[in-house]
């Protein structure tokens, strides 16, 4: 039965796309579950269509749709900015949206409202189902769930036995099916200095065993995670799985078991790292995959006793504004689940949430302090300041939760560089922060 209604649902790429029309809002499965050949072959076909809106956010590859050609026929719309977005952007043919990845299903029923959805999926299994990939359960079941069409590219390099929640669809609910074998985009590790080992080193020491751990992607983040192999039965609640938390989790010192809430599971929304990876997603039953919406929710992290939350940052006032997103009005990343995470974890009973950034930056003026008086114009604050718990740079972690300013400001320029502490303390002074 569902042999035969896959057959009578195949349909090649070309066939496919004739499904979108003019001005359709089209949702693109994200980060590297992008189905790029059906993209493509939509953008061949692009004088035959106006107006299109194509969503997707975090892409791991340099989609053709980017480019200005496109302008007026089809247009393309993110949430979060990667290094392809940031080379993209300046074709002029995308929009950049800033939504908390809890508020990603209020997202997609509100704003995207897609009239097709476009993903990719594993083989079918013998219930007409199909897995959604590594970066799919993301928002890919709320998109199906609004979409007036379904399109699936079918991938033989996605498993077909990712566990989880809402990551699977049946044939029934798929409007036609296209066959594109592509190598999922795999992410390596960035590697870290001296400096991120120092600033790693500080939050090592704090995190315990049996705790929870939601940690980002980064040469910090890296290098708090691979430090962590001398620890015991961690667990994991974090919107995404990477290489490093796969190394703790395969040495043993990841496994769950004193997680309070879902204990045994390794939760998360999606995962980006190495074949070894998205394999691992596949064959261990200690995944549990769930849309973002779920994970990131305050209620669901705060469950979660002794969450420690790292969050990276590009720059921090001395009143504990952080700015993680943008250079002055430059988009660099996107708003993402750093809120969501911070305030799930000072939420979380014994819960602790940690900013990470190293002092300095080298720029075309020379070198800046990340710690500043003010954020530059146009600097988005991704995280108010009072949220902010704590802030770690090489020289040490300064506790800004709900302190005083003066307080704040005294921490903070404690743990700037040293070359940039008097400027501060006199700039604080001068703006009559300090007295």
């Amino acid at each position: 039965m569902y042999k035969d209604l896959y057959v009578k649902k195949k349909m090649s790429n070309e066939e496919a796309i004739k499904l979108i029309k003019s001005g359709d809002r089209v949702w693109f499965a994200p980060i590297n579950d992008t189905p790029v050949p059906i993209l493509n072959t939509l953008c061949e076909n692009y004088e035959n269509l106006r107006d299109v809106t194509v969503f997707s956010t975090l892409v791991a590859y340099p989609l053709e749709v980017f480019k200005s050609k496109y302008k007026g026929h089809i247009g393309f719309s993110t949430l979060f900015f990667g290094p392809y977005e940031r080379k993209g952007f300046a074709e002029g043919n995308m929009t950049f949206g800033s939504v908390h990845l809890s508020n990603f299903e209020k997202y997609i029923n509100k704003v995207v409202r897609p009239r097709v959805a476009v993903i990719s999926t594993s083989e079918m299994d013998e219930n007409g189902d199909f897995c959604y990939g590594p970066g799919g359960t993301l928002a890919n079941v709320h998109a199906v769930e609004y979409a007036e069409h379904v399109i699936i590219n079918v991938n033989k390099n996605i498993p077909s036995t990712i566990r989880g929640e809402r990551n699977k669809i049946n044939i029934s609910k798929v409007s036609c099916i296209c066959e594109n074998d592509f190598q999922i985009a795999e992410l390596a590790d960035e590697p870290a200095g001296e400096v991120e080992k120092k600033i790693a080193s500080y939050i090592i020491e704090d995190i315990k065993d049996g705790d929870t751990l939601q940690i980002g992607i980064g040469a910090i983040a890296n290098a708090v995670t691979y430090g962590l192999d001398g620890r015991k039965d961690l667990g994991i609640h974090s919107e995404m799985m990477n290489n490093a938390l796969l190394y703790l989790t395969k040495k043993g010192v990841v496994n769950c078991s004193r997680k309070n809430f879902m204990p045994g599971k390794i939760v998360c929304a999606f995962a980006w790292g190495s074949r070894e990876l998205y394999d691992f997603l596949g064959e261990s039953e200690m995944m549990h995959i769930a849309p973002v919406s779920w994970v990131n929710a305050y209620n669901t992290i705060a469950a979660n006793d002794n969450l420690v939350s790292v969050n990276g940052a590009l720059m921090i006032d001395l009143v504990g504004q952080v700015c993680a997103e943008s250079v002055g009005f430059r988009q660099f990343s996107g708003t993402g689940g750093q809120l969501d995470f911070v305030l799930g974890a000072t939420g979380s009973k014994g819960g602790r949430s940690f900013f990470v950034l190293p002092s300095t930056i080298e720029t075309k003026n020379g070198i800046e302090s990340r710690i500043r008086l003010s954020l530059p114009e146009g600097g988005v604050v991704t995280t108010p300041r009072t949220c902010v718990q704590y802030v770690v740079s090489e020289y040490g972690i300064a506790d800004l939760y709900l302190k005083t300013n003066e307080d704040r400001i005294k921490a903070l320029i404690g743990i700037a560089h040293p070359d940039f502490r008097d400027k501060l303390r006199f700039e604080a002074k001068n703006a009559g922060l300090i007295i």
